[in-house]
């Protein structure tokens, strides 16, 4: 039979690996696509685990923690961050495997509001009727994008948010633009809706 103390570390482990791969799937949920990586995935599960041992093994040792923090000072992480976001996920999980460690009630809590802001914001990107994020052109290497060729000047107070490239010849009078779009199935409508209008010279369109 497992004692009491051994019993509660069990459970920890659990929600720790349980918090990481729920984070991945928030995030899959938050169309994050970079996140559905096997690396990104294993990471998520693994970083929460090693964040609640190390907290573990130093509790209520001075000298351990000092000889922990001087150990994990030489350690170099040197992959890139694609995003902020990622970054803030990274230091989400160790202080989801920190918190488990101290009370397993402000880890649940953590997970709970963390994943629950991380699908409330993305709704509000997804939803049409409200323009509060502009994708940037980082963003739109991971999305869908769209090259309009025209010889007339567009109106696009509908995708304003969208364009990420304007480019206008004078001598040629040519309106070059650049689009961007975070699913495939928002580009091709707005090529349905474009294709036919006068003064169109060319399309071009890459998805993801």
């Amino acid at each position: 039979m497992l004692e009491q103390s051994e019993f509660n570390s069990l459970i920890q482990i659990i929600l720790c690996l349980f918090g990481g791969l729920l984070t991945r799937f928030t995030l899959t949920l938050a169309k994050q696509r970079w996140a559905q990586t096997f690396h990104h995935t294993l990471s998520y599960i693994l970083l929460p685990l090693i964040a609640l041992v190390i907290t573990k093994v130093i509790s209520n040792n001075i000298a351990l923690s000092l000889g922990m923090v001087g150990a994990l000072s030489i350690v170099r992480f040197r992959n890139p961050v694609k995003n902020p976001l990622e970054l803030v996920i990274y230091f989400k999980l160790i202080t989801l495997g920190i918190a488990m460690s101290v009370s397993i009630k402000w880890g649940l809590a953590l997970l709970l509001f963390s994943n629950s802001l991380i699908l409330i914001i993305s709704y509000f990107r997804e939803n049409q009727k409200f323009q509060l994020f502009k994708l940037s052109f980082s963003e739109g290497d991971e999305n869908n994008i769209v090259e309009i060729l025209s010889f007339k000047e567009l109106d696009l107070s509908d995708y304003s948010k969208n364009v990420v490239e304007n480019i206008i010849d004078n001598d040629l009078k040519e309106y070059h633009y650049r689009f961007i779009f975070d699913n495939k199935e928002k580009a091709v409508n707005f090529i349905n809706k474009y294709k036919s209008q006068e003064g169109i010279k060319n399309i071009k369109s890459s998805y993801v």
